[in-house]
């Protein structure tokens, strides 16, 4: 929940703004009025406000001031694969009758192609990061994560950003998204407990990142940002 008498900010909206599977479903199901948006809205009735959509995020901050806006990012491959099958009745609605090996050939046309929404190779989602950066007029090149503390805070006009990185989820959950009011005590789209646990459990398993992919990876300017380089190697050695 998220207890507004602790909220000293006083924030008008929350908005919670990032690409999937990040854990923000968590964030918005935290209390009872968060609203998931995929087109703009004529009223925003919900506190929470969680969108991908970068058209919903700029239509909001011109109809609200002082918003929380907080931004996730995740390591690609985990969060590809967990894209993936998080959509898998369409990405591969026969997923059932098809070999894991079948289903890795389906998830590599489909993710590191990025030919449906946004399943996307480490390329597409730097897009859309750079995208939410230009909006808030960040300049990408002088933005400095911080990864000793887990988290960055930046102001953009009457805003506050809040930027932080899956991986961290269990510290931010318990230092830091309480300093703003929310506590987050639900976790919700957990893998473990849907229907395809055990092929998304082969999967990560079983697959190999193409050359390629790792080579995005390495060279990609979002994840350099956010991740070390020992991090990212050993992200990618997890699947080599």
């Amino acid at each position: 929940m998220i207890d507004l008498d602790k909220n000293k900010n006083n924030y008008e909206k929350i908005l919670v703004w990032q690409y999937g599977k990040v854990g923000s479903t968590s964030l918005r199901v935290s209390r009872n009025d968060g609203g998931f948006y995929e087109k703009e809205k004529d009223n925003y009735t919900d506190f929470i406000i969680q969108t991908h959509n970068h058209n919903v995020a700029r239509d909001v901050m011109k109809k609200h001031k002082n918003i929380l806006i907080i931004n996730i990012v995740r390591l690609p491959i985990n969060r590809n694969i967990s894209a993936f099958y998080e959509n898998i009745d369409m990405a591969c609605p026969n997923f059932k009758e098809l070999s894991i090996n079948e289903i890795i050939k389906k998830y590599e046309e489909y993710v590191i192609q990025g030919t449906i929404g946004w399943f996307a190779s480490v390329k597409e989602s730097d897009i859309w990061m750079k995208i939410f950066f230009e909006i808030l007029k960040i300049n990408i090149d002088k933005f400095k994560f911080d990864r000793d503390a887990k988290y960055t805070e930046l102001f953009h006009n009457s805003n506050k950003i809040l930027f932080y990185r899956f991986e961290d989820l269990g510290y931010i959950n318990l230092k830091i998204l309480p300093k703003y009011g929310i506590f987050v005590n639900k976790k919700v789209n957990d893998s473990s407990k849907k229907i395809y646990a055990n092929l998304y459990n082969k999967h990560k398993n079983l697959y190999k990142v193409s050359d390629s992919e790792k080579n995005n990876i390495i060279d990609s300017k979002i994840i350099n940002i956010y991740y070390s380089k020992k991090e990212i190697i050993e992200h990618i050695s997890n699947y080599r």
